[in-house]
């Protein structure tokens, strides 16, 4: 879990490694947090839930823009 009991939304965050697949781990991020309104459908996870993203950043850290936003590592 990712929220406090002041959140008005659920956010949690799973990590996978597949057995003998030691250079990828699957993410994955679900919420209750409605979309940013005017934001795109397909727009990137961090644009449509912003409230989400920010507290996903300090999980990840480094490695939040290649997960949110798609950056290329």
């Amino acid at each position: 879990m990712l929220i406090t009991a002041a959140d008005p939304f659920i956010a949690w965050i799973n990590f996978g490694i597949q057995p003998g697949n030691s250079q990828s781990v699957h993410v994955k991020i679900t919420n209750s947090e409605a979309p940013a309104a005017g934001v795109p459908h397909d727009a990137f996870f961090a644009q449509r839930f912003p409230r989400t993203a920010a507290k996903v950043c300090r999980v990840l850290g480094p490695i939040a823009a290649i997960v949110l936003d798609g950056q290329a590592p």
